[in-house]
């Protein structure tokens, strides 16, 4: 559960690994600039609901607009900039 107040509850499951991939693979499929990125994240699908949409669950001390803390320790973050920085 990553909120949940009078404006309602949102959640994401993240209950299956897929494997590691490639950042640069992650963002040139969503169309962005892949030159000078590079590194790997673990790739956890979930769902069912909006199955199209991309979720990076990171450390709290990471932030970026929108991202969302969970409990201090975790946060979630939907903007591709958080894949983006990291260039070589």
């Amino acid at each position: 559960m990553v909120r949940h107040d009078r404006e309602g509850a949102f959640g994401i499951v993240i209950n299956r690994p897929v494997g590691e991939g490639p950042i640069a693979s992650l963002l040139e499929a969503a169309g962005e600039d892949i030159s000078g990125i590079s590194g790997s994240v673990k790739i956890f699908a979930g769902g069912p609901v909006q199955q199209e949409l991309g979720f990076v669950v990171h450390s709290a001390e990471y932030h970026l607009d929108g991202t969302l803390d969970v409990d201090g320790r975790v946060a979630m973050t939907a903007n591709r900039q958080v894949l983006a920085r990291h260039r070589a």
